[in-house]
């Protein structure tokens, strides 16, 4: 059973863990804001769990107390504990605290040990943050592994080489192969010698998901059905917010079912507004003018879509919480406007409307906390610049000045040289190039890198993401391309230090020549522990790998004839064996 160990911190700790940035924060609780403290558990069906199966649904439940009772209003966030700060590619999800007093992530974790924090962020004025404990739980499972055999030299004095892929991991293969002469069989087989795998080399493919299916040109991912396996909203038929429920495998097996909003939709955000603990659907219309939501019921379905006037033309949308009250609000921008559009969350999946003024109309919208008050700010991506606004508490915005980004077409934020402060990467597709800001945690940002792209590819849309497994963040681009029948995928591979190494990555399924791919997410579709892609032809599942190799020289078999040899390796987690095909020895 778990520990379930709680504690309180000092309200300037506590915001710096609730805000999870590296330096000091400067927001201003009042004294007489009660204290709290987060209790943090791991269950399956409800039962506490540190051990299960890989594939298994997960759920992490934060209580948060008060020197009284329970909280109910609040959010708490999830982390991965095993990194130093909760953001980006660490924090798991975000979830309200509801009237049980709970707030709850379901997750598929994938195999190895795993490490989970919670953070309650507070209400201004009213309750301190808190972190729980640290909680361990291991996931049951390892990957596959294949092995080969090759042997050279002559009869007397054979090498023989074993190679070993690992599949699905990053962690480097260890362990040991045992070459065997199968044909003295008498009383058993000939243990011919052993040797220790070398040094590990690590590679990455992409795999189009079993059951896969073409994306819409918008769509999000979420939770609908709370099984820990992400699901999909989109564009639907006929006026439709269209919702498909995953498999756990990366594949959509069955049609989508439209809900019907009675408005053409856009673009799309989840989040859980009305705090019963089920993620809900927040869309808008691009000509009508409305913003559109969908309130989960927890089970893949919805309640009546309900409309609100919004901003015509609008072209992104965001979940924060931008007057720190502890509910979900969303922010948009639409062509042609300068400003944001603010719906401030009532708790009830009722929004109050509010603008916040830009200096032009913006196309691409970030929220993060980019001078570490634990507020959260706005970057907005308009026709030549970036420009940042502050937050309060209040949910008011104070413009931080521009940075010049040329003809920007989409935004998001990230940490790409690992220094705690949110810095951005910005896609441009007339300049066919994306361009990198690191933050310098004041609001203000510096131009540091320009990866290029060729004349026939153009850059439209980015996802966060760690194909590789390294722990430094990278880039996977959504691209429109003339080049026919040819399948790749491009991703920007993070140094940590804000420059990006630009690689192509070969498709099993091509994509088909002259698309434009408007979008790309990075999740894990298939609970295997690494980061997908859900890009143009569907779901790319990610698979690492890892090479080594054992040799074993001056071998010679006994006896006359053709020998068959085995190679078989035994390496350590998270790895299964494998034994190889055979190779014919001529004998002495």
């Amino acid at each position: 059973m778990l520990a379930r160990k709680v504690f309180s911190m000092p309200v300037a700790l506590a915001v710096v863990a609730a805000a999870c940035a590296a330096g000091s924060s400067t927001i201003a609780y009042a004294q007489s804001a009660v204290p709290t403290s987060t209790l943090l558990s791991v269950k399956s069906s409800g039962a506490l769990v540190n051990r299960v199966p890989k594939q298994t649904s997960v759920q992490l439940v934060a209580q948060v107390q008060s020197s009284t009772a329970p909280l109910t209003t609040g959010q708490v966030r999830f982390c991965d504990a095993s990194a130093p700060r909760c953001t980006d590619l660490h924090l798991l999800g975000v979830a309200q605290l509801t009237p049980s007093g709970t707030a709850t992530l379901s997750i598929v974790p994938g195999p190895g040990s795993r490490a989970y924090r919670a953070e309650f962020l507070g209400v201004v004025k009213q309750f301190q943050p808190s972190v729980s404990s640290n909680e361990m739980l291991t996931v049951n499972g390892k990957f596959p592994t294949k092995t080969t055999l090759v042997a050279t030299g002559s009869p007397g004095n054979y090498t023989l080489t074993a190679t070993v892929v690992g599949t699905g991991s990053a962690a480097a293969l260890t362990g040991n192969v045992f070459f065997t002469d199968l044909t003295t069989s008498q009383p058993q087989p000939t243990q011919l010698g052993v040797s220790s795998l070398g040094s590990s080399t690590p590679g990455l493919s992409l795999i189009v998901a079993p059951n896969s299916v073409n994306l819409p040109a918008n769509y999000t991912v979420g939770d609908f059905n709370d099984d820990g396996i992400p699901d999909l909203a989109g564009v639907g038929l006929n006026n439709s917010v269209g919702v498909v429920l995953g498999d756990g495998t990366g594949g959509f097996p069955v049609r989508a079912v439209n809900f019907p909003v009675g408005y053409s939709v856009n673009t799309f955000a989840v989040g859980d507004f009305n705090g019963d603990g089920f993620q809900d659907i927040a869309a808008t219309s691009y000509t009508d003018a409305k913003l559109i939501i969908l309130l989960g019921e927890g089970d893949g379905t919805f309640q009546t879509a309900v409309a609100y006037p919004g901003v015509a033309y609008t072209n992104t949308i965001a979940v924060g919480d931008f007057n720190r009250d502890g509910i979900a609000d969303l922010a948009t921008t639409s062509n042609g406007v300068s400003a944001v559009s603010l719906f401030i969350g009532q708790g009830d999946g009722t929004f109050r409307r509010k603008v916040a003024p830009l200096a032009s109309a913006a196309i691409s919208l970030v929220v993060a906390d980019v001078n570490g008050d634990s507020i959260q700010d706005l970057a907005a991506a308009e026709d030549n610049s970036i420009e940042v606004l502050l937050g309060s508490a209040g949910a008011t915005f104070t413009s931080a000045g521009l940075t010049a980004v040329a003809n920007a077409t989409q935004m998001i934020g990230g940490d790409f040289n690992a220094d705690g402060k949110v810095d951005l990467a910005v896609a441009s597709q007339v300049n066919y190039a994306v361009s990198v800001l690191l933050g310098n945690g004041n609001g203000s940002f510096t131009a540091a890198a320009s990866i290029p792209f060729d004349g026939a590819t153009q850059p439209n849309a980015l996802a966060l993401t760690d194909l590789n497994q390294d722990g430094l963040e990278d880039i996977a681009v959504a691209t429109s391309s003339t080049y026919e029948g040819i399948g790749y995928q491009t991703v920007l591979f993070g140094t940590g230090q804000g420059t990006f190494t630009s690689t192509i990555l070969p498709l099993a399924k091509p994509y088909a020549g002259g698309q434009y791919y408007a979008s790309i997410l990075s999740a894990d579709m298939n609970g295997d522990g690494n980061p997908d892609l859900l890009v143009g032809p569907g779901v790319l599942l990610d698979k690492p790998t890892q090479t080594a190799q054992a040799v074993l020289t001056g071998v010679s078999v006994t006896g006359p004839g053709t020998h068959s040899v085995q190679a078989a390796s035994s390496p350590a987690a998270p790895y299964n064996p494998s034994t190889s095909s055979t190779a014919q020895l001529q004998g002495q």
